[in-house]
């Protein structure tokens, strides 16, 4: 009697069964990888952005021969500083931080990617002291689809005084 070679349709769908398995594994890795991948790109964006903007006020407010608004013991939604005869001003516009420095054209600190909330500018100084003032604000990352890994958002916090 001669042995018949060849699977037979049990052992055949054992096989597919393993291979659907592992198939699924390694399509369910990938997708994790790759919103793994996007959420740290998101959270990079903002965090760069942030403190590249922090950075930046707090390194103008250190160069100000005077500040304007806030006075002293004051909060305020914008900055305006005097940075040797020039007149700067930090604010938002369309949900982006925003400069304007003299009679120029504003440029914006923050890309699009991004918008700017609770931007608040506070003067630590009494009327006696140079001007210190403190920074804060929320910086969130455009969610344009439903997809949660673009959901970030951060407070960023700092201070400086007037040298």
């Amino acid at each position: 009697m001669r042995e018949k070679l060849g699977f037979t349709l049990i052992e055949l769908v054992f096989y597919l069964a393993i291979a659907s398995i592992i198939l699924l594994s390694v399509g369910s890795l990938f997708r994790t990888m790759s919103e793994l991948r996007l959420k740290n790109q998101v959270i990079i964006t903002v965090e760069e952005e942030g403190r590249q903007a922090m950075d930046y006020i707090l390194k103008s407010i250190r160069s100000a021969t005077s500040v304007s608004s806030p006075i002293p013991n004051n909060n305020s939604p914008s900055l305006t500083l005097n940075i040797n005869g020039v007149i700067n001003i930090f604010d938002i516009s369309t949900n982006r931080l925003r400069l304007t420095e003299g009679a120029s054209q504003p440029i914006f600190i923050t890309s699009d990617k991004t918008t700017v909330s609770d931007l608040t500018f506070q003067n630590l100084a009494n009327t006696s002291t140079k001007d210190n003032i403190g920074v804060q604000f929320t910086l969130t990352y455009i969610n344009n689809t439903s997809r949660p890994e673009y959901n970030y958002a951060k407070i960023f916090n700092g201070a400086s005084g007037r040298r």
